[in-house]
């Protein structure tokens, strides 16, 4: 725990426990927006091909794998130990 004039301001954690809080946040935002959808008459896969087409139509499509590759090296990565 780091504190700043005696108050908890910062913590500091592992890399693995990190990886899974960021899990657990991304899976608790789409729990949310489908608790937001349900009933609605909407479903993920009419949002995510009207959101391409838009994407597509404005020239900004661009491949996943192409904008997890400009991001990979943003990220440490743990070494394998020998």
């Amino acid at each position: 725990m780091i504190t700043r004039l005696n108050v908890p301001d910062a913590a500091i954690i592992s890399y693995e426990d990190y990886v899974k809080f960021k899990r657990m946040q991304a899976y608790l935002g789409i729990v949310r927006i489908s608790q937001q959808l349900h009933g609605s008459g909407l479903n993920a896969r009419e949002i995510y091909e009207e959101s391409r087409r838009e994407l597509e139509e404005r020239g900004e499509r661009e491949p996943s794998a192409t904008l997890a590759s400009r991001y990979r090296h943003s990220f440490p990565t743990k070494k394998a130990s020998r």
